[in-house]
Parts: structure tokens; sequence; C-alpha cells
């Protein structure tokens, strides 16, 4: 057992570059302008990662996660030692848009199931599709 604390300060620095960047291309200077209010205001919720208790469920989800994060996608999870429906929940609570869910069906198939949190909607997209369908949102 070990503990931890993250503040995701790499994908802050990064959003921070970007719109400092940005910025200043549009002759814009100060802390805050508009690409720095827009980069933040389309920053949505984590997107949570939910997972079976299984150990190749766990290692797809954090194959996935790492995916995400290195799209600067923010996501939340997995958290195993918890329900599936114990996790739907607090991937509400933390108001995440979206949760991708993977299970021993999902790793066998290579298809995971993207779920919309706000329109209950769900779908099976292959990692590269959810991925894709992620940063467009």
């Amino acid at each position: 057992p070990a503990a931890g604390f993250a503040l995701g300060i790499d994908r802050t620095v990064n959003l921070l570059k970007k719109s400092a960047a940005a910025n200043k291309t549009a002759g814009l200077s100060g802390t805050i302008g508009p690409a720095t209010q827009n980069a933040l205001a389309t920053q949505n919720a984590p997107v949570a990662i939910i997972s079976r208790p299984d150990v190749a469920s766990v290692r797809e989800s954090l194959k996935l996660s790492k995916l995400l994060i290195a799209e600067n996608i923010i996501t939340a999870g997995p958290w195993p030692e918890r329900s599936i429906k114990s996790q739907m929940r607090l991937a509400e609570t933390l108001g995440s848009g979206y949760a991708i869910i993977t299970g021993e069906e999902e790793v066998a198939a290579g298809n995971y199931t993207l779920r919309d949190m706000t329109g209950r909607s769900q779908e099976k997209l292959t990692a590269g599709e959810i991925k894709t369908r992620l940063l467009r949102r």
C-alpha cells in the first residue's frame, strides 16, 4: 500500500504554454487572454475510466488512460476495488462527460464501451476511435 498526491502539473503547464503562444500570436499580453479563457472554458471534466477488477481489464484501463493523457485528455480512474455501479456514481460525482468501460469482453474484443454520461448513450469503439471522438468534443 502506498499514498500519493498529484496535481497534474505537466498538463497545466502544457495548457499555459499553448495559450501563452496563442495570446502572443494574437498580439495580446497579460496573464489571461481570450485564448486562455477559451482553453479553460472548453477543458471538460475528466474522462472516467471504469474497470472490472481482473488484471487484464485494469492493465487495459491503464493503457487507455496513458493514451488519452498523451493527448492532454484528463482522465480519472480506474478504481477496480469498487463495483462498476460505484465507479459510475463516482464518475457522475466528478462531473465526467464520458466514461470508458473496460471488462473481460471488451479486452478480448479490442472494443471498449464509451458512455456519454449526459446523453446516457453508449457505443463500442476501439482505443483509436475513442481518442479521436474525445479530441473532437
